[in-house]
């Protein structure tokens, strides 16, 4: 839903600076290791980046879409 509504109302983020958001969810899977659905408010996230949340943090090997596709 908040992909809908996201391109219905052509949200965007400013993309200067560092990612800051939101972690909605996250999961951990066995192939595939940590997974977790990001919300960005502001900045660009990379992969390489750290993503931090509280005392956890995990380094950003792919970013992907909603539809399951890679970004660069």
């Amino acid at each position: 839903m908040l992909s809908l509504v996201a391109e219905l109302e052509d949200l965007r983020a400013p993309t200067d600076g560092p990612a800051e958001g939101v972690i909605i969810e996250s999961v951990l899977d066995k192939r595939a290791g940590v997974l977790a659905t990001v919300l960005v408010q502001k900045g660009t996230l990379r992969v390489a980046d750290y993503l931090v949340s509280g005392e956890v943090w995990a380094k950003i090997r792919r970013v992907t879409d909603e539809s399951g596709k890679g970004l660069k």
